[in-house]
């Protein structure tokens, strides 16, 4: 141990007559070393240790609460290196966004007490909340119509999770301390150069914004969703599944918002907006392993790095709404790189240009 014959502690540097008794160092100094040890191996299995020795021998006042998720190889002292920044050194501003009845825009106000939406950044004011019409044919009625289009697609993709608005979770809903899951929704930026590196995936990719609320009806969610896509001119990546939310918006006319992926070997459109992530949990854990290492220092969303250090395992997911939302935008956005998103709806997947897309992305 690191107790001599005399019952004294050789905490730092060993007395001579310590060194004497073959000392070489003291406890403190083996200690960090094994710690920088385990963090040099970086495996699931050394970051595992790693948190274990820290919440037994804790050296820090943060040593006391570490969470779960470097057990799945996430970087825990990334995650908890990104809470303390915020805490410390960011205040976040909450929106209320709504439309404009004399210009017919969406646009905003600071609301810290009522607002829904959380915003680090706010977009162009000559390009905010502006939107388009177009003439589309739709093949379910048989019919032209029109629908909403952004006027401005490429720069913004907002990811969405939505929770279930089904009549039988209406009393869970309504309560506050249910564990019933909230909507939730990750704006992402697609533009944000200031970490950057060769082998950096996320070239460009932050969350700017965020929102996480339960409401009372699935309607004001619904029109929430479409008040934040229509601010930034965002894309609006759902996760495929979610028919019921996918539907409202399609009977809103907002279909020209949806980010569609296209099938690599055909290039045409898949059937239902946004990606399905049900059979892709792995890839998605080792995109947001990507996210927290490149961009720890730049993403200001506490709720999303909350729930990221408090993850077990990969099955956590369903019961974490904002790691929800950020896993659908991160499996759409880096999709990009191995296939095709198609940006307005009304556009032939028969005659779409993907280099269109990628070039106003990555350009």
């Amino acid at each position: 141990g690191d107790i001599d014959k005399y019952g004294m502690s050789v905490e730092f540097e060993p007395t001579e007559s310590q060194k004497k008794e073959g000392f070489k160092r003291g406890a403190y100094d083996k200690h960090m070393s094994d710690r920088l040890n385990l963090e040099a191996q970086n495996t699931p299995e050394s970051l595992e240790l790693l948190r274990s020795m820290k919440r037994r021998f804790p050296l820090e006042y943060l040593d006391s609460f570490i969470g779960e998720s470097g057990g799945i190889g996430w970087n825990i002292k990334h995650i908890d290196s990104a809470i303390k920044r915020i805490k410390m050194d960011f205040k976040p501003i909450r929106y209320t966004l709504y439309r404009d009845l004399r210009t017919g825009r969406v646009t905003h106000k600071e609301d810290q007490e009522n607002g829904r939406f959380v915003l680090d950044l706010l977009p162009p004011p000559n390009i905010a909340g502006l939107r388009e019409t177009d003439n589309v044919f739709d093949d379910i009625k048989n019919e032209w119509k029109d629908i909403f289009v952004p006027s401005f697609p490429g720069s913004y993709l907002l990811a969405i999770d939505p929770t279930d608005f089904t009549r039988k979770n209406q009393k869970a809903i309504n309560n506050s301390e249910s564990k019933l899951s909230k909507g939730a929704a990750a704006l992402f930026w697609l533009n944000d150069n200031r970490m950057e590196s060769e082998d950096n995936p996320l070239d460009g990719i932050t969350c700017i914004g965020h929102y996480m609320q339960r409401l009372a009806s699935f309607d004001d969610f619904v029109n929430d969703m479409i008040l934040f896509a229509e601010f930034y001119g965002a894309l609006m990546c759902p996760e495929s599944n979610k028919s019921t939310f996918i539907k409202e918006i399609y009977n809103k006319g907002y279909e020209g918002y949806f980010y569609y992926e296209l099938d690599p070997q055909t290039k045409k459109r898949k059937g239902m907006p946004g990606v399905y992530t049900g059979t892709n949990k792995s890839d998605m854990f080792t995109y947001m392993t990507s996210y927290i290492k490149y961009r720890y220092q730049h993403d200001c969303n506490l709720d999303w790095w909350l729930q990221a250090k408090g993850i077990k395992n990969i099955e956590d997911m369903g019961s974490n709404d904002m790691i929800a939302a950020y896993g659908v935008g991160l499996m759409g956005l880096l999709g990009l790189k191995s296939g095709y998103v198609d940006v307005v709806s009304n556009r032939s997947s028969n005659d779409f240009d993907a280099g269109d897309f990628l070039g106003n992305v990555f350009n």
